[in-house]
């Protein structure tokens, strides 16, 4: 046999040694009959009557009010003993298994013969304040300023700046694995340039060396006039990169707010400003 049994809301003290608060707490817990001969001799034909002055409230069996009764105790000495700190934000789950085995402990000294399988703290937080009432449309700046909400307030605010965090940090991890891509691909780029211009020099100094040894069998000055425009011709060679044809346009200084427009095939013929 197992059951589930969903803890209504109570209120538990926290051990803050300053200012103690109070937490609302709702607790789920799932549990199982570990030992079927204890759990029928002592709990299976009891049932739990709730009196409140003249009334008596229905019958539900011992072993769900037990069960009930011992979390709301096992949450109270947790609690006790644990900041408020610890509780909502930084050992959550540490204080869920503080709670289950003294829920455990509990239950194994009433001889219930049930086990724990798992305790889980759904939802917590202050009470709700006299402030805490829906927002008034007609007055925004009068909404809600209860503890509740303030802590609310508080958890959403957490939850932005761990936001903004993480993508931040995704922002970072991709810019800098650009800028890694970037500078290999200029690097490589760079490497291959300066292989094809040494291979090129080498060829052109292979081919002037070439036709420089068969200048022997001319005149003095043949010679002198071939070496002469052999250079000439490697000079060029090796500058008409950096002599690339540039547009110019000469401007009377006496004229004023004057603009320039180029029309170049990769702007698809629309004239642009120049620069």
């Amino acid at each position: 046999m197992q059951g589930e049994t969903n803890d209504t809301s109570n209120q538990f003290i926290t051990g803050d040694p300053r200012s103690p608060q109070i937490l609302e707490t709702y607790v789920a817990v799932l549990w199982r009959v570990s030992d079927p001969e204890k759990f029928y001799h002592g709990l299976s034909h009891s049932e739990f009557y709730e009196k409140s002055g003249d009334v008596t409230k229905a019958a539900k069996p011992i072993y769900v009010e037990i069960v009930q009764q011992c979390t709301s105790f096992a949450v109270a000495r947790t609690y006790a003993v644990h900041t408020l700190d610890q509780i909502m934000v930084t050992d959550r789950r540490a204080i869920e298994g503080h709670c289950k085995a003294l829920l455990q402990q509990q239950l194994d000294k009433a001889g219930t013969g049930i086990t724990i399988v798992s305790l889980n703290i759904t939802d917590l937080h202050p009470p709700l304040g006299g402030g805490d009432s829906p927002l008034d449309p007609a007055r925004p700046e009068a909404g809600p300023i209860g503890p509740a909400h303030a802590y609310e307030n508080i958890n959403n605010m957490m939850q932005m700046k761990e936001l903004f965090v993480q993508n931040g940090n995704a922002q970072k991890d991709v810019a800098i694995w650009q800028a890694r891509g970037i500078k290999a691909t200029d690097i490589n780029g760079a490497e291959a340039f300066r292989a094809e211009r040494v291979a090129n020099a080498k060829g052109e100094a292979d081919r002037i060396s070439t036709m420089i040894s068969k200048f022997s069998i001319l005149a003095p000055s043949e010679a002198n006039f071939m070496l002469s425009l052999a250079k000439r011709r490697a000079m060029y060679n090796i500058t008409k990169d950096a002599s690339a044809p540039v547009n110019k346009v000469l401007i009377d200084p006496s004229v004023k707010d004057i603009t320039i427009y180029e029309i170049t095939p990769n702007t698809g013929n629309v004239p642009r400003p120049l620069p």
